[in-house]
């Protein structure tokens, strides 16, 4: 099985040779799988904003049938990248894709891609995924590392390990793990609220906004919340 990473080139007029080199470098390899930014839209439902004349179009999507190659299904927002401006200049498109032969369809049937929210850059992350998607249970909070500098949990930590237990030595620093970690859990829950940053919720909470997106003035408010959540992350990681 052969997997290609593809950055492609964002001036249209080298576009065509850069297809060209590719398919040189994949002929006759399969199963074969090719994911990441193509820079380049294939449909007019993967567009919103800018001109209606979509260029290299027509040339993208005989490169892709002549190399034997498909598309992967996608979960999550439809668009992976965005300007960033808003009112009447906002463009968003779907340029970060995945393709595969048949031959790697035939290994992995039920494989597809995550877009995640657009966040901190103008690109969505993509995740692969060879096997169905589930939905993921509900795990019990966890503690997290940005309160481990934190003063206040290193006593946690001190008191906790100097308190009496009584038995074998294993049985000693097993209570004593279970003592800390029950200390620091109970201190995280209290304040992570001010202090910690929940990227689970602003993950769930853009990935919302993001599939709601339909025309201008549902990806302005969508870059309006993003814009507002990352003026509190912000100002969450300087306090």
């Amino acid at each position: 099985m052969f997997v290609l990473f593809i950055y492609e080139e964002a001036r249209f007029e080298y576009r065509q040779s850069l297809w060209n080199q590719i398919s040189s470098l994949i002929s006759g390899i399969t199963p074969l799988l090719l994911i990441g930014d193509f820079y380049q839209v294939e449909l007019f439902s993967d567009k919103l904003g800018g001109t209606s004349f979509i260029r290299g179009q027509c040339d993208f999507t005989t490169w892709k049938i002549s190399n034997g190659l498909a598309d992967l299904p996608f979960f999550g927002p439809r668009f992976t990248w965005m300007n960033s401006q808003l009112n009447s200049n906002i463009i968003m498109e779907r340029l970060d894709r995945a393709y595969a032969t048949q031959d790697w369809f035939n290994l992995f049937p039920n494989a597809s891609v995550t877009h995640l929210p657009i966040l901190v850059s103008d690109h969505a992350p993509v995740i692969l995924n060879l096997f169905p998607v589930s939905t993921p249970r509900r795990r019990p909070y966890r503690i997290d590392n940005w309160c481990l500098t934190f003063p206040e949990v290193q006593q946690l930590v001190n008191e906790a390990w100097h308190t009496p237990f009584y038995g074998s030595p294993m049985f000693v620093l097993s209570r004593k793990l279970a003592s800390v970690r029950h200390s620091i859990l109970q201190w995280v829950r209290h304040h992570r609220i001010s202090y910690g940053i929940n990227w689970s919720d602003i993950e769930a909470d853009l990935d919302l906004a993001a599939t709601q997106i339909v025309d201008d003035r549902s990806a302005a408010g969508f870059l309006e919340f993003r814009s507002s959540r990352l003026h509190l992350l912000r100002t969450q990681r300087q306090y």
